[in-house]
This record gives C-alpha cells, sequence and structure tokens, in this order.
C-alpha cells in the first residue's frame, strides 16, 4: 500500500475535544477587534460583539426550548447571522443542517423528513414556505426568520414564530451549561446528490474542530494578524463556514463577507475594505477577468492592488487563465486551490505563498493520509499514475444520516474515504484533479445535482423524459444543458425555460440550453451515461437558447 502523508505541521489534539460553537466563542471573545463585516450592509462586529450576542441567542434559544440533540433546519439566503446562529445551537449540543435557498415546501418537506428537524429557519422572503412545511410536518415546533429585526414573536395553534430580533432581547437567564461531548453529531450539510436525492453527511464537533485546525495553522495561512480576509461562497456551505469564516475567527482575522456574486460589486468590496486574500471560486475569477477582457469602466475606477493571496475552491481554476490572471492583478503574490467535500471539510490545500504549481488542489492537510487507486481494483499506482483518491482524514464525515448503505459504499477498508475524483500526485506530493467519478454538475459558484434538476422538469405536463449534463464553458464552468423527450409537439425550449424560471431556483436555469428528441440514448440497462450524452448532444444540432 502506498500511502502519502502531510507535509504540514500538527496540530494541537486537545483543542479537537471542544464544543465547536465554545470554541469560536472562545476565540472571539479573545478578540476585540473588528471580526466580521457585512459587505452588503456594512455592518461590522468586533470579535467581543459576537461573543456576546452568541451567548445571548445561547439563553434565548434554550429558553424557547431548544435542546440538546434537537435538530434545526436552516433554509434562508446568504446571510452573515448564519454562522452566528450555528454557534448558539452547538453551544447547545444541538444540531444544525444547511438546505439551499429557493425550493417549494414540499421539496424542503421531502428533504427534512428524513431527520425531523424541531425548527426551521427562513428569511422574510421565503416565510411563507417555511409555514407552508411547518404545517406538513409533525416535528417542527417553531420557526426562526433571521433577517426581522423587529421584536416580533408571533403564534399559532402549535407553532411559533421568531424574529431574529426577539431572540437578540428576550433576556433570558443563563442557559445551564453543557456538557461538552465532542464526539455527537454537530451539523449536517447536504451533499449534492449524483441521480436524485442527496443525502446528509454527519459531522460531529471533533471533526468540525479538526477541519479548522487543519485549514487555519500558520504553515498553511501564513498571514499577518491584520490581514482582510473576503469571501463570496454560501456561509452554511462547508468550504465559506468552516475553510473559511471558522478558521478567520480561530486565527483572529478580520473576515468580510459578500452576498453578492456580481463581480464588478465585488471588486468594489476589495478596494472599500482593502482586501488582502480573497477565497472565492473560480466561476467569480473568471467573471472578473471577463470585464477586464470586454474593457468594462471598472477596471479603470478600482483599485485591487491590496489584493495580495487568491484562493479557489469548488474546482480547479483552469491552467490556461493564470497567465492572464497575473496580467490583470500585477500585484498577487500567491494564488493557491482547497480541495475538500460535503463529507470532509478540508482536505487539501496550497501553502500560500508565491504561485508553484498553481494548477494543482495542493498538498494533504495536517494528519491526513491520501491513495491514488486503480477505481475498479483499488490496487494503489504509482506516482504520475491516474487513479481514484481516496483519503483519511481527521475531519471526515462518521456516516450519511439513516442511510448506512450509502455510507458503506463510500468508503474501503480500514476507513478509507473514496472521493470519486480521478487525480495524480507528483514527487512532492501535490495532487492534481483531472477527472470526476461523480456525476455532479460544478457550475458557477456551487454544485448542482442533475436528477433533482431532472426531476424538477419532469414536473411539466409536456414533458415524457429527461436527462441533464453539463457542457463545458469559459466562464461558468459548465452550463446546465437538457435532453428532452416531450409528450407533445406544442412543447418548445421557452416554455421549458419559463417553467423553470417560475417554479425552480435559480441555480437550475438552463444556460448551455435544451436538445429535444424522440429518445435519449441509454445503456443496455437503461442507465444513463452522461459522458457519453456529452458527446452525443455536441454531435447534435441544439437549440443552445441561454437564458
Amino acid at each position: 500500500m502506498t500511502v502519502y502523508t502531510s507535509p504540514f505541521g500538527d496540530f494541537d489534539e486537545e483543542l479537537t475535544s471542544n464544543n465547536h460553537g465554545l470554541l469560536l466563542r472562545s476565540a472571539w471573545a479573545k478578540n476585540g477587534r473588528t471580526t466580521f463585516t457585512d459587505a452588503v450592509s456594512g455592518l461590522s462586529y468586533t470579535g467581543s460583539d459576537l461573543a456576546k450576542l452568541s451567548k445571548i441567542l445561547v439563553n434565548s434559544l434554550h429558553a424557547v426550548g431548544l435542546r440538546a440533540g434537537d435538530i434545526v433546519s436552516i433554509c434562508c439566503l446568504n446571510t452573515v447571522r448564519t454562522p452566528l446562529l450555528l454557534s448558539a445551537i452547538w453551544s447547545l449540543n444541538a444540531v444544525g443542517s444547511g438546505l439551499d435557498f429557493g425550493f417549494s415546501a414540499d421539496e424542503y418537506q421531502d428533504l427534512t423528513s428524513v431527520y425531523e428537524p424541531r425548527a426551521f429557519v427562513c428569511v422574510k422572503q421565503n416565510l411563507s414556505v417555511a409555514l407552508q412545511v411547518r404545517e406538513a410536518s409533525s416535528s417542527i415546533k417553531w420557526i426562526i426568520v433571521l433577517d426581522d429585526d423587529s421584536e416580533n414573536r408571533t403564534s399559532s395553534t402549535e407553532s411559533l414564530v421568531f424574529s431574529f430580533g426577539y431572540l437578540c432581547v428576550l433576556d433570558a437567564k443563563d442557559a445551564p451549561e453543557i456538557e461538552v461531548q465532542p464526539d455527537i453529531l454537530a451539523y449536517m450539510p447536504r451533499t449534492s446528490g449524483t441521480t436524485g436525492r442527496s443525502k446528509a453527511a454527519m459531522h460531529t464537533h471533533r471533526t468540525l474542530n479538526a477541519g479548522v485546525l487543519m485549514q487555519s495553522a500558520p504553515d498553511v495561512m501564513p498571514f499577518d494578524s491584520d490581514i482582510v480576509v473576503l469571501s463570496t461562497s454560501a456561509l452554511h456551505h462547508v468550504y465559506c463556514l468552516f475553510d473559511v469564516f471558522a478558521s478567520c475567527s480561530y486565527r483572529g482575522f478580520h473576515f468580510v463577507h459578500s452576498q453578492s456574486n456580481d463581480a464588478e460589486i465585488i471588486m468594489h468590496t476589495i478596494e472599500r475594505y482593502k482586501v488582502s486574500a480573497f477565497f472565492t471560486t473560480p466561476y467569480i475569477v473568471l467573471s472578473m477577468l471577463n470585464l477586464f477582457k470586454t474593457g468594462s469602466e471598472i477596471c479603470g475606477k478600482v483599485s485591487l492592488r491590496s489584493l495580495k493571496v487568491l484562493v479557489t475552491a469548488s474546482n480547479v481554476f483552469p491552467e490556461d487563465s493564470l497567465a492572464y490572471l497575473r496580467q490583470c492583478l500585477p500585484d498577487l503574490e500567491c494564488f493557491g486551490n482547497l480541495y475538500g467535500q460535503t463529507e470532509i471539510t478540508a482536505a487539501f490545500s496550497h501553502p500560500f505563498r508565491g504561485f508553484h504549481k498553481c494548477s494543482a488542489i495542493g498538498q494533504v492537510l495536517s494528519r491526513g493520509k491520501f491513495r491514488i487507486v486503480d477505481p475498479n481494483t483499488l490496487e494503489d499506482l504509482p506516482v504520475g499514475s491516474r487513479g481514484e483518491l481516496l483519503v483519511k482524514l481527521p475531519d471526515q464525515m462518521i456516516g450519511y444520516y439513516k442511510d448506512p448503505d450509502a455510507f458503506e459504499k463510500s468508503m474501503v477498508q480500514d476507513k478509507w474515504y473514496r472521493t470519486g475524483d480521478i487525480c495524480i500526485v507528483d514527487d512532492e506530493g501535490f495532487v492534481f484533479l483531472v477527472d470526476r467519478l461523480k456525476e455532479f454538475i460544478k457550475t458557477k459558484f456551487t454544485t448542482i445535482s442533475p436528477g433533482e434538476v431532472e426531476a424538477k422538469i419532469l414536473q411539466h405536463p409536456l414533458v415524457k423524459d429527461v436527462a441533464v449534463l453539463g457542457l463545458p464553458h469559459p466562464i461558468l464552468q459548465n452550463a446546465l444543458h437538457a435532453i428532452i423527450v416531450p409528450n407533445s409537439s406544442g412543447l418548445d425550449a421557452d416554455a421549458i425555460h419559463q417553467f423553470l424560471a417560475e417554479k425552480a431556483p435559480d441555480i437550475y436555469k438552463l444556460e448551455g440550453g435544451i436538445t429535444f428528441c424522440e429518445a435519449i440514448p441509454r445503456s443496455d440497462i437503461g442507465k444513463l451515461v452522461r459522458r457519453n450524452l456529452l458527446r452525443w448532444v455536441l454531435d447534435r444540432v441544439t437549440d443552445s437558447t441561454p437564458s
């Protein structure tokens, strides 16, 4: 067996034995400087502010009935209050679960029915949906409206709706001290899914703490204490929540979060806050570079000279764009990639110095191990060979919630996790991602299950069959494309685009267009082979109408 180990320094194992919420609050309490800024509203908090607010929320949540083991589903827009509320949930030994915004009440009910949450967190925009979910649920007892600053509490026959403002002024008694149990369930982010229903990956306080300690290590993040770090990714996803926000909190860095993915707004944000390090996705960086390519006026109006470190995750930044990136950002001193999954919050990273091997996903983080194996035989392969990446990490999940069969399939002997990604390792231990075994589609700044998009399109009464795949795109990474078998000659592309605009989240937009056909090619046993479908689509004349 050929096992590769980490070149990074070790971390204090004892720190992983803490409650993750208490770990965050302890780090905040030590920091009287500005720690957290919402770039949209301009509101800033010191670490001391966050520690006090977190404690207030702990007391209020306990007063309204949240107890150890209760599950809270967080389904809201990309708000800076999400990690603050989560810190309080964790500090009560309760469990958080992040859900994407924009689904229907039936879809949320389907997603949450497996783990029966005690509470549902929303924003004013989807409060009506949250109330429908509550009405259909036997477990949800109350709703929290995260962007409501009023001091409101409303009640119905069996449910309560609390504003965030109400929880902040409740003046509840101190919640009792909890017993720190590092190996109990803490957070359940949902996987993208590949052919339909996604899964809830189970993380304990120990795995969350380990991921933060791995990513925030000084030899991984060799930053001065006065650094300003910007991120644009969703604050309930593991990348932004743990790899960036929690790591910055632990190290005492100033974390700026932008809820906008508009390239012009982000450039203004970098200038306004003199951002030193930007953690984002390839899609956002490519969108910024596109402004330079098209000669946008903003490129001559804003200064990006403060930006020294640029890091991308969720996909590998295209190597052929690196030279142009450095041309557009001549003051940039470092570029690197991060690699992780919902199941492994942090796994590989560049040591953020210079531009060494920028096209790699980096080296395995502290205490981590990995192998490159033949995906069929699981035999180890030599340096330079293409094979599946297997990892064994202190921050990997302990299972999929109520889905032991899926968990068993994801693991091989001695707790090696199968990432489903085809990689190459070089003689320095740098890993290069070259292909994906899993079928999920990475587009823009998110990851999408084709099965979930297919399920939504099949709800159209004139659709008989459908397959969704990603077409390569220079900026979007992949653009969603649907192959549709209509059951009526009256169905056209405009009708599908309009249906999705009205019935589905914006991320389901078919920006790669639509192909209509009489039958979708499948394997002998009736399975969709998406790689073959991609070639089939590219060989045909398609309706590639962008939305």
